[in-house]
């Protein structure tokens, strides 16, 4: 309950990221197969001579000779699409979605066949959280979380043989 009421109060979670998600999937749509490139969503590349960004919404209005203006006091880049498959569409194109696609299927079905220890569970839970995780926020990009994903993926290989 608390949960919620400060998603809704506090965090102010709103819908940017769903308009971000639309308009960065039309632009993909220009590269279907390979994509912009590696980092092109948050930079400007050779191909790509854009960046995306949103207008906070701290904003005033003032009257000049009876005409009503709107100030828009700060601008915010989005340096990624907080989406990893908007990620990977847009970066990678289809090629890098079938690659992470099948990779996670072979994880999947070694998983399945594997002796189910404690560690292998565990890991196996870290992998599905971390993609259910990436379906709305980015937690491959963070300097402080990347280490212990790319790990614990090295640690299931492992486990799974």
């Amino acid at each position: 309950m608390f949960g919620v009421f400060y998603t809704q109060k506090v965090d102010n979670l709103g819908t940017e990221r769903f308009v971000q998600w639309h308009r960065s999937m039309s632009d993909y749509m220009k590269h279907p197969i390979t994509g912009w490139g590696l980092d092109s969503f948050a930079n400007m590349t050779p191909f790509k001579d854009f960046k995306y960004m949103q207008t906070i919404a701290e904003r005033e209005n003032y009257e000049n000779d009876g005409v009503v203006y709107e100030k828009v006091t700060s601008i915010m880049w989005w340096d990624n699409p907080h989406n990893l498959i908007v990620t990977i569409l847009y970066e990678f194109g289809f090629i890098g979605l079938f690659i992470v696609f099948m990779y996670h299927r072979n994880i999947l079905l070694r998983f399945l066949r594997s002796a189910k220890t404690n560690n292998t569970i565990a890991l196996m839970g870290v992998a599905s959280l971390f993609i259910l995780l990436s379906m709305g926020h980015f937690p491959i990009h963070l300097a402080r979380l990347a280490p212990i994903i790319v790990c614990s993926y090295a640690l299931l290989e492992v486990q799974i043989g």
